[in-house]
C-alpha cells in the first residue's frame, strides 16, 4: 500500500508542476530558458548521489521539460 500511495503522490506533483509551469507559460510568467535552467538546477539535485531514485526523478524532469518547451 505504501508504494501505491508514493506513486500516487510522484503522480499527482508531476501533474500539478506540469499544470502550474504551463500556466505560467501561457501567461508570459516563465519562458523557455527559465524552463530549462530551472530542470537542469533539479536534477543536478537529484542526481549529484547516484541515488537511482533520483537519477530517474531526473530523467523525468527531463521528459517534463520536453512536453513543456513543445507546448
Amino acid at each position: 500500500m505504501e508504494i501505491d500511495n508514493t506513486r500516487a503522490i510522484a503522480l499527482a506533483s508531476y501533474t500539478l508542476l506540469g499544470k502550474l509551469i504551463a500556466v505560467m507559460k501561457r501567461d508570459a510568467l516563465i519562458n523557455d530558458q527559465q524552463i530549462a535552467t530551472a530542470v537542469q538546477s533539479a536534477r543536478r539535485v537529484l542526481e549529484e548521489d547516484g541515488d537511482p531514485t533520483g537519477v530517474q526523478a531526473g530523467l523525468f524532469l527531463e521528459g517534463l521539460q520536453e512536453g513543456l518547451l513543445g507546448s
